[in-house]
């Protein structure tokens, strides 16, 4: 998609604020990407990569994100990595992120075209609640959201959970176990309560 066509110059003088606001998310996003680099990041981005507010990208991991990807504040910043330095986050082509947290030591990925709200997506253990001295390693499985996934604010994504193309995850959802495919989920645990055609 190019930004710069002759309907969108036509559009941005009927509407100069919105055009400044793509202009300085679009900007933001560049400033991002390069202080990123600048603390030992391994990330690329896409084009018209468009971010909307405040973006924290921690630890020196690797971070792909796709063509058309919009990141946005929603309530608190967007948060992507962290203490591992051999963590991989792999965002598609055309996704949302609305003031999504995800804390990765080993691999997330969101599928193309997935709109992600205020959710925290973990694929790891803080540690084993058994371990009173808290000496045990940190266990971790990747996370996989399917692309066209939708999930809702205030959701939590566990370790080693994979959810489906097309599915759907309702507000305050918590998922401890992989979703298939074109469904509805919803509850602690979450439950499948609609199948999508």
């Amino acid at each position: 998609m190019t930004l710069f066509t002759r309907e969108n110059l036509g559009a941005a003088l009927r509407e100069p604020r919105a055009a400044l606001d793509l202009a300085f998310a679009l900007l933001r996003g560049r400033w991002v990407v390069f202080r990123s680099r600048r603390r030992g990041v391994r990330i690329t981005v896409g084009r018209n990569f468009r971010c909307h507010g405040k973006l924290v990208i921690a630890g020196k991991g690797t971070v792909t994100i796709g063509d058309d990807v919009v990141v946005r504040h929603n309530l608190r910043h967007v948060y992507l990595g962290s203490g591992s330095s051999d963590y991989v986050i792999e965002i598609g082509d055309r996704v949302w992120l609305h003031g999504t947290s995800i804390s990765c030591r080993e691999r997330v990925e969101v599928g193309d075209r997935s709109l992600v709200g205020r959710v925290e997506i973990v694929d790891h253990e803080f540690h084993d609640p058994r371990d009173l001295e808290r000496t045990q390693e940190i266990r971790s499985r990747p996370v996989i959201l399917g692309a066209d996934t939708w999930i809702g604010n205030d959701c939590l994504i566990l370790k080693g959970v994979e959810i489906g193309r097309y599915s759907v995850v309702g507000a305050r959802t918590v998922v401890r176990r992989s979703l298939p495919e074109k469904v509805v989920a919803i509850g602690n645990p979450a439950q499948v309560v609609k199948h999508l055609d």
